[in-house]
């Protein structure tokens, strides 16, 4: 009976030492620099976004916040080493819709939306379908009414076969029944300055790479997500007659098994972040919208929207190779 009663006291003990051990971990982390993973170039819309959060996290962590690109493959590089990071809150992903849904089903890698933890949404961009300032068009209708006149004769700049930004401009040149050339480009970054130095027709970006060119002129808006204060005259896909979901997301993750303590943490010093008012400013500034959502509603959102971009690829015959 004794024996026993010593049996059942260390097994309350353990059990009492392991509850407490995530608190513990928590209040310790992060004793060292934490790495943000990008996985498309510096100067683009997740680059910047990531710096942003990097630049007041340092702030409340009280550690270093470094981001580090790790470029290739349309995102599949960055993706892939974070997903294969030690999962101990010192290294986190900033994700995007496409090396994280989409690629996964149409390329062999080595993760999948599965490997990561979602714990934090930062923001929301409207995305615009941009042309030279200088040419021709004003609407994607009148866009797209020369396109069909000239097969071939205008292209795409793409920024990445496997990014979101490119799929979504697939499925549009399939709904418009055009053709028009595709031209590869590491990271929107680089496909910007085609569209400016005419080497390219138009590319398809969020906010924080066509804002500043288009209020210069430099840069025309022949579509976007939703109606724009900023750009009232510009038209939305739906008017156009191509309705959907022209909004991309940025958000924060780490790889499988980082202790959910940690991961608390870090969504909540997220959530003061994103209610701070200068990071607010700056997100604008940037053509970024700020949205916090934590890990208990973001990540069911993802896994539906997951859901149902898998059925989409099914439904256009993208086969993963």
């Amino acid at each position: 009976m004794r024996t026993l009663r010593i049996i059942l006291v260390l097994s309350l003990f353990c059990l009492g030492v392991m509850g407490a051990a995530g608190p513990a971990l928590a209040l310790d982390y992060p004793n060292k620099p934490i790495t943000v993973i990008g996985c498309y170039p510096a100067g683009g819309d997740s680059d910047m976004i990531a710096r942003l959060w990097a630049q007041f996290a340092e702030q409340k962590l009280g550690q270093p916040v470094l981001v580090v690109n790790k470029v290739g493959g349309g995102g599949i590089t960055g993706t892939a080493f974070a997903a294969a990071a030690k999962p101990d809150g010192y290294t986190l992903y900033l994700a995007q819709a496409g090396p994280v849904m989409l690629t996964p089903n149409v390329a062999k890698t080595s993760y999948s939306f599965k490997s990561f933890d979602y714990f934090s949404r930062i923001s929301v961009g409207n995305c615009a379908l941009v042309v030279k300032g200088d040419a021709p068009w004003n609407t994607l209708t009148e866009f797209l009414a020369a396109a069909k006149a000239a097969p071939g004769k205008y292209s795409f700049a793409s920024p990445g076969g496997a990014t979101w930004l490119s799929f979504a401009m697939r499925q549009l040149i399939q709904d418009a029944k055009v053709d028009i050339k595709q031209v590869e480009f590491q990271g929107i970054s680089l496909a910007i300055p085609s569209i400016l130095g005419g080497h390219t027709t138009f590319t398809f970006a969020f906010p924080q790479n066509y804002v500043t060119q288009a209020k210069a002129g430099q840069l025309k808006i022949l579509a976007i997500g939703e109606k724009s204060k900023e750009f009232p005259e510009a038209k939305s896909f739906e008017e156009q007659g191509f309705p959907g979901s022209y909004y991309g997301w940025a958000g924060l993750a780490v790889p499988k098994g980082t202790p959910e303590a940690i991961q608390q943490k870090l969504s909540e010093v997220t959530r003061e972040i994103t209610r701070d008012p200068a990071f607010i400013e700056k997100a604008l500034n940037m053509g970024a919208t700020p949205s916090y959502v934590d890990k208990a509603a973001w990540q069911p959102m993802l896994e539906q929207q997951n859901t149902a971009l898998q059925s989409l690829l099914e439904s256009l015959h993208f086969q993963k190779k």
